[in-house]
């Protein structure tokens, strides 16, 4: 799970190749596209033609009237927070520019489809206001099932936060250890993938 200075969408990309799934925070002011429209969809919003769009609608964070309907929403229990609401949007991808990290990319960007998903818990242990938390996982096709965990897990980091601020095990703060020498008989292999973040994988 990574905070919200982290670029979720990039470090599932770079980690396509392994059997991990990448869960992160996002700013609340972020906008994310929607999948690019078939032709059909196409042709029925456009009949006047024209060149076919790269990335779908926006989904304004800061704007419900962009949402549409979720495609997954569950409640779950916890011990600190009560209950905790997620409601998730399916294959939801950033727009992605050719700047920072992406600058010296070849070819084409990636689109990058996750699902976002909005939290809302019932109370906080401070007292505080409990505003949204926006996450994005890089799962697609989401199910009450993997929502809930997704928001069991973003629950329990919180409640582990040290006092330096940052979840306990969340990239934002703390390294992964260094993996052995690759063996020719499989062993492990060392990646780093960014910000110094390194992935151990056997």
């Amino acid at each position: 799970m990574l905070d919200a200075g982290y670029d979720a969408p990039r470090i599932a990309h770079l980690l396509g190749d392994l059997p991990v799934e990448i869960l992160g925070r996002l700013r609340s002011d972020r906008v994310m596209r929607r999948p690019t429209p078939s032709l059909k969809e196409y042709a029925l919003s456009y009949p006047q033609g024209g060149r076919p769009p790269k990335h779908g609608g926006e989904f304004v964070f800061g704007d419900p009237a962009s949402w549409g309907t979720e495609q997954a929403v569950t409640v779950t229990d916890t011990r600190r927070y009560g209950k905790a609401t997620p409601q998730a949007w399916d294959r939801l991808r950033p727009r992605q520019t050719r700047r920072a990290a992406w600058l010296d990319h070849d070819g084409p960007l990636p689109l990058i489809e996750g699902t976002v998903i909005r939290l809302v818990v019932e109370k906080l242990p401070s007292g505080g206001v409990n505003k949204p938390v926006w996450l994005w996982w890089s799962g697609t096709d989401a199910t009450t099932g993997g929502v809930g965990r997704a928001a069991v897990l973003r629950a329990d980091a919180v409640s582990k936060r040290r006092p330096g601020g940052h979840a306990r095990g969340s990239a934002a703060r703390y390294r992964l250890p260094p993996c052995a020498p690759r063996k020719s008989d499989g062993g492990s292999v060392l990646r780093t993938v960014a910000n110094g973040w390194r992935v151990c994988t056997v």
